[in-house]
């Protein structure tokens, strides 16, 4: 299963996004000119994302090793961290491809609750990201965001859930008026104290 999503993060997923797809040390390369706006390209995409959250959730079925699959969507959302500081997310597939290894993430995590240090490294992750993306003020959101927000729901949901770190993410967030963080986030406070 994993060779499965190694396979389609380097063939599909990364190169479309313009990222190098030889992230897991392959010897294959993608030609990433064969990608255009087409409606066959949506179609691949969005049927890939689908393969990719689907083969996550089936782990109980096949007794994969969450951590083992985790490998691959985490990876990847570091590699594009560091890789584009500049990444332009604007686009709808980039999106489609960006909450889908976010969403991987927190079906892997609904899977797996009993590694404590990863469930609390992905908290830690979510909010900087969630930082990253200035949530602010935002009617409308992406669907990278609206991802990025159902994880942190899980995670505030978990035994990892630092109330200290998520108390000053909830001042941040109400100073910038990110409500949706805020509302998440002040809900788990209060249910805890």
């Amino acid at each position: 299963m994993i060779k499965v999503l190694e396979y389609l993060s380097e063939t599909l997923l990364l190169p479309f996004l313009g990222i190098n797809g030889d992230v897991f040390d392959k010897e294959e390369k993608v030609d990433h000119e064969i990608f255009d706006s087409s409606k066959n390209t949506h179609k691949l995409i969005s049927q890939a994302c689908s393969l990719m959250k689907e083969i996550c959730g089936c782990t109980n079925l096949v007794k994969t090793d969450v951590k083992i699959l985790m490998r691959v969507p985490l990876f990847v959302l570091i590699t594009i961290e560091h890789e584009t500081a500049t990444f332009q997310r604007n686009n709808s597939m980039k999106q489609m491809i960006l909450s889908s290894y976010i969403d991987s993430i927190r079906i892997l995590l609904e899977h797996d609750t009993s590694s404590l240090n990863l469930q609390k490294d992905i908290f830690s992750f979510t909010l900087s990201q969630i930082s990253k993306n200035e949530l602010q003020n935002t009617q409308i959101m992406t669907k990278e965001q609206e991802s990025l927000l159902l994880l942190l729901q899980h995670c505030s949901l978990s035994s990892c859930f630092n109330e200290i770190k998520a108390l000053s993410y909830v001042q941040k967030a109400a100073k910038i008026g990110n409500w949706p963080v805020w509302e998440i986030l002040q809900s788990q406070i209060e249910d805890r104290g």
